[in-house]
């Protein structure tokens, strides 16, 4: 079934796991038109997540991402983030401070004893 062929108001509910890179303002009206909840995958704070999230160019992800989900936001776009906190990862004080800072409050925090 293709998305034209849903109708907005259904009742549907589809979860898409992303690392949020491409979100961008069409995607994010599209997934709140067809009630599409989106999972974003930060790996801990700022540079905790850009020593491994980067991208083609080598860049670090995560200001990238976090803009992303102001686009969700902007759009009230249901979203979740799912951080994944390792023992390299600041104390989850500090992690939440910086999510609370960003103004992005609904994060699930994966507990993950691997390293960097």
């Amino acid at each position: 079934m293709t998305a034209s062929k849903w109708n907005a108001g259904d009742h549907n509910k589809f979860t898409i796991i992303t690392n949020g890179t491409l979100i961008n303002n069409n995607m994010a009206k599209f997934f709140k038109k067809y009630n599409v909840r989106l999972q974003v995958t930060i790996d801990g704070d700022e540079k905790c997540h850009n020593a491994q999230g980067k991208s083609k160019n080598e860049k670090g992800t995560w200001g990238k991402i976090i803009k992303n989900v102001h686009i969700l936001q902007k759009y009230n776009t249901d979203y979740n983030i799912r951080c994944t906190v390792t023992n390299n990862s600041p104390a989850l004080s500090e992690i939440i401070k910086k999510f609370k800072e960003n103004k992005i409050n609904n994060v699930f925090l994966s507990l993950s004893p691997r390293t960097v």
